[in-house]
């Protein structure tokens, strides 16, 4: 399968209608410059069927889309000591003693592509709850 960014020219602005996924900032940097290869949730991608879904990545705490990023499966952490291990921790930069501490369970939504766009907007108009959006559609020059 060839990536979204295959289809597109340089500088070719396209209209994109996605939903959202909110990631913390510094976390959502880390994603869309390719250092944390995994998004942690306490749930996994297929409860809201976003396995092979594009997304707006948006930075919080103000919803900002920086990118849109891609998930394809997933790895279910069952324990503590798994989670934290040097191999997973290189791969979803989570702290023990940081922001998201070991829950049971965690997953780790393996980033499959990610492209960033080259000006960043907060959206409007559109409904939210603490995990993604709605339909969010606007015009982006993708890079």
């Amino acid at each position: 399968m060839k990536s979204f960014k295959h289809y597109l020219t340089e500088s070719e602005v396209k209209t994109l209608s996605l939903r959202g996924l909110f990631v913390r900032k510094p976390w959502s940097q880390y994603l869309l410059n390719g250092v944390k290869t995994e998004e942690t949730r306490t749930y996994s991608i297929e409860k809201f069927h976003l396995n092979d879904q594009w997304l707006w990545l948006l930075e919080t705490p103000k919803a900002k889309a920086i990118g849109i990023i891609k998930f394809n499966g997933e790895t279910q952490y069952k324990s503590r000591d798994e989670f934290y291990s040097h191999v997973a921790m290189k791969k979803h930069m989570v702290q023990p003693d940081g922001a998201f501490e070991w829950v049971k369970p965690k997953y780790g939504w393996i980033v499959s592509e990610i492209i960033k766009i080259k000006t960043p907007f907060i959206p409007e108009d559109y409904t939210a709850n603490r995990i993604f959006t709605s339909t969010i559609t606007s015009e982006v020059e993708l890079i």
